[in-house]
């Protein structure tokens, strides 16, 4: 029999994240554990520094985020929406230069 392990129970560590190779294995890692990220590990993710993902969390322009108790929670599927949301503006912006 296969145990079930419930996403909030499976954990992926920062060690994790440093030795993925890419973005995509990166995404993958983060997927396999809890779908809720911490700042930390939702800043790694999106290739920011937490500093900078508290920054724009404090002035609304981050992406959705959830309060657990005293924390912060990312969903992997909102800081993916933003990331192609925020891309596209760029490519957008970029393109009429």
């Amino acid at each position: 029999m296969i145990p079930v392990i419930h996403p909030l129970q499976a954990r992926f560590t920062m060690d994790d994240m440093h030795i993925a190779r890419d973005d995509v294995e990166r995404a993958a890692i983060a997927r396999k554990g809890s779908p809720y990220l911490t700042t930390k590990q939702a800043a790694h993710y999106l290739g920011l520094s937490p500093r900078t993902l508290e920054k724009m969390r404090t002035k609304g322009i981050g992406p959705n985020y959830y309060r657990v108790g005293r924390g912060v929670r990312h969903l992997v599927r909102d800081l993916d929406a933003w990331a192609i949301t925020n891309m596209s503006r760029r490519q957008n912006n970029t393109d009429r230069a």
